[in-house]
C-alpha cells in the first residue's frame, strides 16, 4: 500500500530526468527504489518497465526536458502476494491505470550538478505538479541522474488513510543513460 506511494514517487522522478533527447531511450542502467513504514517496519520496493525521452542541455534548461513512463505491473516488494494487492483498485489498480506518466515543465539550476525539477506526476488517473531534487553529471557519453524525495500516496488516491501505514514515501532514483545509443 504504501509501496505503492514510493513505487510512484521513484517513477516520477525518473520521468523528470533525462539527458540529449529524441525518441525513447533504451534505458537499462537504472533503479527506481521506494521505501514505506508500515507495521512498524520499512517496506522496501522498486519498479522497471521505464521508457524516457529527454533532452538535456545544462547551457539551454528552457528547451530541456524529461518525459517518463512506468509501467506499474513492474512493481516487486519481494513478496507476490504484496505485489498482487498493490495492483489492486485500492491501490494502483492497474487493469485501468498501467502506467505512472512524468513529464517536466521547468529544470532549475540550484548549484553546481544540482538541480530543482517541476514536474506533472500522474497516477491513478490523478495529475499533481511537484518539484523535485535532482543531481545531474553529464560529459559526452552519459548522463548520470540521482535523485530522492518524499510522497504523500494519499495525494494519488493510493491507499487509504491508516494508522499503520505512513502516508509519505520515499522515492530514489538512480539512472546513467548512455547518450550514444539514441
Amino acid at each position: 500500500m504504501a509501496y505503492i506511494n514510493l513505487i510512484i514517487l521513484n517513477l516520477i522522478i525518473c520521468f523528470s530526468l533525462g539527458a540529449k533527447l529524441q525518441n525513447d531511450v533504451p534505458i537499462d542502467n537504472y533503479t527506481i527504489n521506494f521505501k514505506i513504514k508500515n507495521a512498524g517496519s520499512t517496506v522496501t520496493g522498486s519498479f522497471k518497465g521505464l521508457k524516457l525521452k529527454y533532452s538535456f542541455d545544462e547551457d539551454n534548461l528552457n528547451t530541456s526536458f524529461f518525459e517518463g513512463i512506468l509501467a506499474v505491473s513492474s512493481i516487486k516488494t519481494g513478496i507476490d502476494m504484496r505485489d498482487r494487492h498493490l495492483k489492486k483498485s485500492e491501490y494502483f489498480n492497474v487493469s485501468s491505470f498501467p502506467e505512472i506518466t512524468l513529464q517536466t515543465s521547468k529544470i532549475e539550476k540550484e548549484s553546481g550538478n544540482n538541480y530543482k525539477i517541476t514536474c506533472k506526476l500522474s497516477i491513478k488517473g490523478i495529475t499533481k505538479t511537484i518539484t523535485v531534487p535532482a543531481t545531474i553529471i553529464e560529459n559526452d557519453n552519459f548522463l548520470s541522474i540521482s535523485s530522492q524525495f518524499d510522497l504523500n500516496r494519499l495525494d494519488f488516491g493510493l491507499g487509504n488513510p491508516s494508522i499503520v501505514m505512513a502516508k509519505n514515501v520515499l522515492v530514489s532514483i538512480e539512472m546513467k543513460i548512455n547518450r550514444n545509443e539514441k
